[in-house]
């Protein structure tokens, strides 16, 4: 079975229509939609699996010319778009929340997206400030939670598995 036209573009959206491998944009290049781990080795269809790619190191990437798994540009705190990211209570390391931050709508302010806690799947986008995010914010929706981001879906549940309580990976948002 292949790709969704609507999961195709919510992943190249998600991307900022950008190869997550080289940087490259739909502006320079014809962007595909790639898996992670390929489905011949057990790779699924689930947005964590599926990354933007150029047609370039798209086939690099299954000739063994580059990472396989892509290595986002580094960022900073001031450029979030396209990290992963935990929200946890401060002490505990519960995972209360996940997701991913979609796009910068203007200076300080996100489109973040929260994904469902067992399918990965998107089911509600906020606008954030981003000192909200950065622990900043005395009025912040999230007080008492702390954000950890990262580049890529694997650092994101290699942290969980390695260090969220077993408390915490039990429980799912709104139980």
């Amino acid at each position: 079975m292949s790709i969704s036209s609507k999961l195709r573009f919510e992943i190249l959206n998600r991307d900022n229509f950008t190869c997550s491998y080289c940087g490259v944009t739909a502006d320079e290049e014809l962007l595909h939609v790639d898996h992670v781990i390929a489905k011949s080795k057990g790779g699924t269809d689930e947005p964590g699996n599926l990354v933007t790619a150029c047609a370039d190191c798209n086939a690099g990437k299954s000739a063994g010319k580059i990472a396989k798994h892509p290595k986002r540009r580094s960022r900073s705190q001031d450029d979030l778009v396209g990290r992963y990211f935990h929200l946890c209570r401060s002490r505990t390391k519960n995972v209360q929340f996940q997701g991913w931050v979609r796009a910068k709508v203007s200076d300080g302010l996100y489109e973040v997206e929260f994904a469902d806690w067992f399918m990965g799947l998107p089911n509600e986008r906020r606008l954030v400030r981003v000192e909200a995010m950065t622990g900043e914010a005395k009025d912040s929706p999230f007080g008492g939670l702390d954000w950890r981001f990262y580049d890529t879906v694997e650092e994101m549940r290699e942290w969980y598995f390695a260090n969220a309580t077993p408390e915490g990976r039990s429980r799912r948002r709104g139980q």
